[in-house]
Parts: C-alpha cells; structure tokens; sequence
C-alpha cells in the first residue's frame, strides 16, 4: 500500500497546533499565575484557525 505521507501531514500539524494553542488560551483564563508559552487570545486563535483551515 503506497501512503501519502506529505498528503496526510498538514492536517495533522495544523490541528495540533491550533489544539495547543487552545490549551494555552485556559491557561490563560483559569492559571494566569503560570503565564503562557506564547501569546494566545480569541482573536490569535480565529487567526490561526482561518490560516491553517485554508
């Protein structure tokens, strides 16, 4: 069976990523002590979405 790696790996990353970035977003709201890993807000999160959704 011939698999298409390079195919299937875009999806993969974009939904980690955007996965990531949603877990930082409750960092932000409910642990703000701890800080975050990188800037992260509603609107980052729409941004990334409509990038990576494309």
């Amino acid at each position: 069976m011939n698999r298409r790696v390079t195919h299937m790996t875009p999806p993969h990353f974009s939904a980690a990523v955007y996965s990531w970035m949603v877990e930082e977003y409750k960092v932000s709201l409910f642990a703000q002590e701890l800080g975050t890993a990188v800037p992260v807000s509603p609107q980052r999160l729409d941004q990334l979405l409509l990038r990576e959704g494309s």
